[in-house]
């Protein structure tokens, strides 16, 4: 599931979803490329863990100001500020939701970018997977049980 996620009614915006392990723990990682409120580029990043069985993850989100490019990269120029949340909900292997309660509160419904996936054992979220998750599986603490 890990991979470049968008919605075609939103070209230019893109989210890069991961699952990955790390100590022994699950996290999920969103990145999402849009636009801030003055209609400059900006990035959203978020991370949370989960667990098996679970079709959405809830985390919190951050975002970025004050970094430059290059060799005019200073980390102490970097702020980083809390964003509010995003809510990642696992539909199909094609198919992923989004939801942001952040300065503006809203949905998007999202595609692979590139697949569909081959040699994974993936279905709906309705179907449970006993070995590698198809999608999203929160802990409980952050997520919803679908």
């Amino acid at each position: 599931m890990s991979g470049h996620w968008w919605n075609p009614a939103r070209d230019r915006e893109g989210h890069f979803i991961a699952f990955e392990s790390v100590n022994g723990r699950r996290v999920a990682f969103l990145a999402y490329f849009t636009y801030g409120t003055g209609g400059a580029a900006t990035w959203y990043a978020g991370n949370a863990d989960y667990t098996a069985g679970s079709t959405s993850i809830t985390m919190p989100m951050v975002a970025g100001s004050g970094g430059r490019f290059g060799p005019d990269y200073r980390p102490g120029d970097v702020t980083i500020s809390p964003a509010g949340t995003a809510t990642l909900t696992f539909v199909s292997c094609s198919a992923m939701r989004v939801t942001y309660a952040m300065s503006q509160s809203f949905t998007v419904d999202l595609t692979r970018a590139v697949g569909p996936l081959e040699g994974v054992p993936c279905g709906t979220a309705r179907r449970a997977h006993p070995s590698s998750p198809p999608g999203p599986r929160p802990s409980r603490r952050a997520a919803t049980t679908g």
